[in-house]
């Protein structure tokens, strides 16, 4: 939505003394700096009319990269292609950066069968594409009930991850490598360790280019730590039980 407008209605609802019980906003983009800029920006907003403590959700998010001529058509085009796996690594990198954003919901759109701005299910025969395994991957963690802390070292540059924890002290961690750039080539490894725990029982799936959720090898270390590779355009949810 425009920002101008936005500021306008929320001054008049300031100054009118008119309620809000919540606050909805929408973003198509073709990266994840775009989402996290737009839900900044609505915040502030929020913040400057004095509703900071209004919820705030996303009710309409995708990836997009145009609305008009080719580049429309090509949105809709890869978005419900069977392997459209940079759509995959891209809402798994979105949902994963905006958790530690001020949005209290996300609301994707749009899984309908069959629809242009669907890429969860195939229109012909409504199996799950790609798309669909970054939803499922978050459902992983979200089933364990509590976030818990997370930190990235070396070269981070497009990695995003979330991990969770369950109450009988099962584990889940979400990588995702989503580059801008599609002239990016060449797995990169991927150092993982979990304070006090052995990854030797750790589960790996991978989804990228040539991967579907598929269990892969972990390569694990002596001290308990394990290595993976990660492609660009590509998430792992490693689980611990």
């Amino acid at each position: 939505g425009r920002l101008d407008w936005a500021d306008r209605f929320l001054a008049f609802c300031q100054t009118n003394s008119v309620p809000l019980d919540f606050f909805s906003y929408h973003r198509y983009a073709d990266n994840v700096d775009s989402f996290v800029q737009k839900t900044r920006q609505v915040r502030a907003l929020l913040v400057k009319n004095g509703f900071g403590d209004v919820p705030m959700y996303l009710n309409e998010w995708n990836w997009q990269r145009g609305w008009s001529g080719d580049v429309y058509r090509e949105s809709v085009r890869r978005r419900g292609d069977r392997n459209n796996y940079r759509f995959a690594a891209s809402y798994a990198a979105t949902m994963s950066a905006l958790q530690h954003e001020a949005v209290d919901m996300m609301m994707y759109y749009d899984m309908r069968v069959p629809c242009r701005y669907n890429g969860v299910f195939a229109a012909d025969s409504e199996e799950p594409l790609k798309g669909f395994f970054a939803f499922y991957a978050w459902s992983r963690l979200y089933r364990l009930g509590r976030e818990v802390k997370s930190d990235l070292s070396g070269e981070t540059k497009a990695l995003t991850a979330i991990a969770a924890k369950g109450p009988d002290g099962a584990l889940a961690l979400l990588v995702t490598r989503c580059v801008e750039s599609e002239d990016t080539f060449g797995r990169i490894p991927v150092h993982v360790a979990v304070a006090g725990r052995s990854l030797a029982r750790a589960r790996l799936h991978m989804t990228d280019e040539l991967d579907r959720y598929t269990e892969k090898e972990l390569q694990v270390q002596p001290d308990g730590t394990a290595t993976f590779l990660l492609a660009p355009q590509a998430f792992a949810v490693i689980e611990l039980d």
